[in-house]
């Protein structure tokens, strides 16, 4: 399914679901006036969400996220854009059915609101999947993801806890020997003993192993 609205500033905001790829490129087309050339190789189905409406330069490159992350290419020439497959050995992305599960994969658009998206993007990265695709829109200051539907549930709580006060300090630690989520444990009982005026927020990512901090430097 395909929503859509145009806007009085002239974005869109839209909603792409389990639609094939080649419609979502005509829809960017139409929105952006450039012009494409699709290669008969390129299908396949893919869910694109976006929480606020997107300006054409945006929706251009949240594009190009979608492509890049199903093996797709755009290749500008001659006043127009080639979208063909990309010559990398990269495994095809499964669609087990259509309906959405968890194992999914989705692109999302996301909006920071606190600090700088292009701040985020070296602490977020380690969270997404290794085939999946992260970039930060530093004009818009959105993040576009393309992960899994629960890998991106998960990076948008870890996000939650770091687009907080612009002032504040936040990092993601990777554990290597030992369990994150127990060392939270001990870490928040060392700071409830000897945490003074200090504001600091102690939580972990179970699926990377990692400990993620905000607050005070």
């Amino acid at each position: 399914t395909y929503v859509g609205s145009v806007q009085a500033e002239g974005e869109m905001k839209q909603s792409f679901k389990q639609v094939e790829i080649s419609t979502v490129i005509e829809s960017v087309a139409k929105i952006t006036g450039r012009n494409f050339i699709i290669d008969p190789r390129v299908k396949g189905k893919v869910t694109l969400l976006a929480e606020e409406g997107m300006a054409p330069e945006t929706l251009y490159q949240t594009l190009l996220a979608v492509l890049n992350v199903h093996g797709y290419v755009a290749i500008p020439s001659d006043g127009v854009i080639k979208i063909v497959p990309a010559n990398l050995a990269r495994d095809q992305l499964p669609y087990r059915n259509w309906k959405e599960t968890n194992e999914d994969w989705v692109t999302e658009v996301i909006s920071v609101h606190n600090v700088a998206s292009t701040k985020l993007v070296a602490v977020l990265r380690p969270l997404v999947a290794k085939e999946g695709h992260l970039v930060a829109l530093s004009e818009s200051n959105k993040l576009i993801i393309t992960d899994t539907v629960a890998n991106i549930k998960r990076i948008k709580g870890v996000l939650t806890r770091v687009d907080v006060d612009s002032n504040g300090a936040y990092e993601v630690i990777e554990v290597k020997n030992a369990s994150a989520e127990e060392l939270v444990k001990t870490i928040k009982g060392v700071m409830q003993k000897g945490q003074g005026d200090l504001d600091v927020k102690v939580s972990f990512d179970e699926r990377s192993n990692r400990i993620v901090l905000t607050g005070e430097e």
